[in-house]
């Protein structure tokens, strides 16, 4: 129907685009993006035909080509957030991260995407990687108001962490624990930041749970040397690190408890 839509008024725009959102349905990507262009001949205009288009540009991996659509998009309508996150996606497979990076920090805060969570979950793991953690703290703060979950808890804490705020690193931890107690992710990061706060006593009883997941965190032993050692028990401190290197195989561990006790014998 939209192709005899198409054959009745050769000048008419809207069929195109809605014939290019048909291929996409079917899948048939090539279809669309050649609808989308036969649009754009007749009306070059409208900033969500060229969004689109980056959107199926991405889908073939042709992500140069979707930066170009999508800054065309922006270029039209300077607010549009899907485009400004299709651009960031585009930037991000290129391996252009910090391009990237501007893309979703504007499209969550200076265009029109502000309420949508997946633009502020890519803002927030992109400064997390980048070493912009008061970026990452508004991002996943702002995620929180749109999706209170556990994991949004652990990612806000894993922020103020990265940022050395250890009080609050504790509390967003401490209510991602409580949400989900059975995520030793969490009671790990949990631990280190007790341990980061000065309050040992705390992570000593998250040393109890992560004990049987040796395994999964093998630095669990340093944890509580380090826990004991805040609590000026430094002879045993330093045995927990000594049973601990005769059986770490990893050179980081071993050089790592090694500097540990260095340091509490000085003590």
């Amino acid at each position: 129907y939209f192709k005899r839509a198409i054959r009745m008024e050769q000048g008419y725009f809207d069929p195109y685009n809605n014939l290019s959102y048909a291929y996409g349905a079917l899948g048939r990507i090539d279809q669309a993006i050649w609808a989308l262009k036969q649009g754009i001949q007749i009306n070059p205009y409208q900033p969500k035909v060229y969004n689109n288009l980056a959107t199926f540009l991405i889908m073939k991996n042709e992500y140069y080509l979707a930066t170009k659509a999508a800054a065309q998009a922006i270029e039209l309508y300077p607010y549009y957030g899907k485009a400004y996150f299709n651009k960031g996606r585009a930037h991000l497979a290129l391996d252009e991260p910090e391009e990237a990076w501007q893309c979703f920090k504007q499209c969550c805060t200076q265009a029109d995407f502000e309420n949508v969570s997946q633009g502020y979950a890519m803002y927030g793991d992109l400064s997390i990687k980048l070493h912009k953690y008061d970026d990452a703290i508004f991002a996943f703060s702002k995620l929180l108001e749109v999706e209170p979950h556990a994991s949004v808890l652990f990612q806000l804490g894993n922020a103020y962490f990265h940022n050395k705020n250890f009080p609050e690193a504790v509390r967003y931890y401490t209510m991602a624990h409580n949400a989900a107690p059975e995520n030793t992710n969490v009671t790990h990061n949990l631990c280190e930041a007790y341990l980061e706060n000065s309050q040992p006593t705390q992570a000593l009883e998250l040393v109890k749970i992560l004990e049987p997941h040796l395994s999964q965190y093998p630095d669990t032993p340093i944890q509580k040397a380090h826990a004991h050692h805040l609590l000026g028990n430094n002879p045993l401190a330093i045995k927990i690190l000594r049973e601990f290197m005769k059986t770490t195989q990893s050179g980081d561990y071993i050089g790592q408890a090694l500097s540990m006790i260095q340091q509490f014998q000085q003590k």
